[in-house]
């Protein structure tokens, strides 16, 4: 599987790289919403299997902006967005409102959790 990566937590980040990859996947990390902006092609297909969004990023473009221009630029069911983050419960459904379609896992869930996760919303190829 090709999963996307929006991450900006060092040590997060090198332990889902590392696991994803020990599992056989291919992972491509942006550290910014604007770094995962840029890779993107409206033009062309969602180039993930499935998208990792963390909440509370840096570098000026918020995660929910980034998941609301997601949403405005790829059609209904062309991807799969996993939100992982240690929020507050509230916030975690906050966007659970907004952003019906994307799934909701908490950062303290064990590797075995987010695989099943992952799974659980892929997008059909």
């Amino acid at each position: 599987m090709h999963i996307g990566l929006l991450e900006d937590n060092p040590a997060v980040f090198e332990m889902l790289v590392t696991a994803f990859e020990m599992e056989g996947h291919t992972i491509e990390t942006h550290l910014t919403g604007h770094s995962l902006l840029h890779r993107l092609d409206p033009a062309a297909p969602f180039p993930y299997d499935v998208l990792i969004v963390d909440l509370g990023l840096p570098g000026g473009i918020s995660e929910v902006d980034v998941l609301a221009h997601l949403e405005q630029t790829f059609p209904p069911g062309s991807t799969s967005i996993l939100v992982l983050s240690g929020t507050s419960l509230n916030e975690l459904e906050r966007v659970r409102m907004r952003f019906p379609a994307v799934g909701i896992l908490r950062k303290s869930a064990r590797l075995a959790a987010l695989f099943q996760s992952i799974l659980a919303i892929k997008r059909p190829v």
